[in-house]
């Protein structure tokens, strides 16, 4: 007997994205188990105030309306650079978030 409970709850908004789920069902060949999985992901976009932005090398880089650099804002790592993504995501705290 295969017995079956799945929800799903996700919302799609500007500036949020999540998606829940949960599952519980039995299986045939192990009488009497019962197995239940769940998860969730989260996503945010946050407004960093950049008028505008260039990917330079393995940086974002904020930029005035005018295509000059602004001053005395730091550069974000991009993907690219996985060390300097990760160090960057651990010094401002966002990589507390996913944990």
């Amino acid at each position: 007997m295969l017995f079956l409970i799945f929800a799903c709850f996700n919302n799609f908004d500007d500036s949020e994205d999540y998606n829940v789920w949960a599952e519980v069902y039995d299986e045939d060949m192990m009488e009497g188990q019962v197995y239940y999985s769940a998860g969730g992901s989260m996503s945010l976009q946050i407004n960093l105030g950049w008028p505008a932005m260039e990917v330079v090398g393995d940086e974002y880089v904020p930029m005035e309306p005018g295509a000059d650099e602004l001053p005395d804002i730091e550069r974000i790592p991009t993907g690219n650079n996985w060390s300097a993504e990760r160090d960057f995501l651990a010094e401002s705290g966002i990589a507390d978030w996913g944990y």
